[in-house]
């Protein structure tokens, strides 16, 4: 499925633009998508092959636009250097794409389309079934915890291949999240 189409499942399960208020989100701008969108391809090709999913964390899930413009990226560009194998040697079944990217979000959960969005892109197998695991919590107390987790699980140095940082707009939220993610991000990321 396209990204649009994507975005348009959203859409049609009430997780709609016009009813998300002002905290907006990227599937209001064109360019911000895209940007989103070339990085993580950029980060999937930087990274070179291996056998281990690209890992995108996020801070501010919301209604899971970015999570599914991350997503798409990521899953495009790896689709794109023929890794889709990996669905028959690794018992991937109904079209899952969670062996080539996940998702690993961190958000306050106050919203109350924020469960409702998250459960849909995990569960939709047009989407990304079982690729999402979210966070709920302010990211300040629960990322060090879960990003350890991730470390475990992946038998990594970094948990993370992609960061944003889209939660608290203030400039000390930012420099907050950032000093507690950034030893959990690969290095040229």
């Amino acid at each position: 499925a396209s990204l649009a189409t994507r975005l348009e499942l959203l859409a049609a399960n009430g997780i709609r633009q016009s009813r998300l208020g002002p905290q907006g989100n990227v599937g209001r701008s064109s360019v911000q998508m895209r940007c989103y969108y070339e990085l993580v391809r950029f980060a999937a090709r930087s990274r070179g092959r291996t056998a281990s999913p690209l890992q995108i964390c996020e801070v501010g899930f919301n209604a899971g636009h970015s999570a599914l413009v991350l997503l798409s990226a990521a899953v495009d560009e790896l689709d794109d250097r023929s890794l889709l194998h990996a669905r028959s040697t690794n018992g991937y079944a109904n079209g899952s794409t969670s062996h080539l990217a996940r998702y690993l979000g961190f958000d306050l959960g106050d919203l109350p389309w924020t469960l409702a969005a998250a459960s849909l892109i995990n569960t939709s197998t047009t989407l990304f079934p079982g690729a999402v695991r979210l966070v709920l919590g302010d990211s300040a107390r629960t990322a060090k915890a879960a990003l350890h987790g991730v470390r475990r699980a992946r038998r990594s140095r970094w948990p993370c291949d992609v960061l944003s940082i889209d939660g608290n707009h203030t400039i000390g939220g930012v420099l907050d999240d950032w000093a507690s993610f950034r030893r959990f991000v690969r290095p040229g990321t």
